[in-house]
């Protein structure tokens, strides 16, 4: 359903940390912007640069939402996926709905390939919900995924 399939979890791996690597980067040069507005006085124009920079994933990430509660589940987790994969999201909640949204659609191989890439950016707070529900898809399949 992802299209996920034609890459291994390590390289879809190094294709999000390329893509948040580029995205600090252009986070700093964001926040080098702002300092410089407003040690000029440009206040309003700092404040335009860094909720810019916040807000270009968080639509996506409402839009993905407003879909899943219409019941639109696959358009739901597509968002979800282009959010972590193209945008390079950081915020563990597009994770968690999308990895929730694929259980539902019973797209089984997806969603342990995506907790699978999970695992190499989540946090402590979800290490043991992952771990969990990992473990609860191999035995769905029955250790074949």
């Amino acid at each position: 359903m992802l299209n996920i399939s034609k890459f291994r979890v390590e390289k879809m791996v190094k294709i999000i940390e390329k893509k948040r690597a580029k995205n600090r980067t252009e986070f700093n040069k964001n926040y080098e912007k702002a300092i410089r507005f407003i040690k000029a006085g440009k206040d309003k124009k700092a404040q335009e640069l860094s909720s810019t920079d916040v807000l270009g994933y968080y639509s996506v990430y409402a839009e993905a939402e407003k879909k899943e509660k219409q019941g639109d589940l696959r358009s739901a987790a597509k968002l979800y996926w282009k959010n972590i994969f193209v945008n390079g999201t950081d915020a563990p909640a597009n994770f968690r709905r999308l990895l929730i949204v694929l259980g539902k659609l019973g797209e089984f191989e997806d969603e342990l390939k995506v907790a699978r890439v999970y695992l190499h950016f989540v946090g402590d707070r979800d290490r043991l919900w992952l771990d969990r529900r990992i473990k609860k898809l191999q035995k769905k399949q029955g250790g074949q995924l």
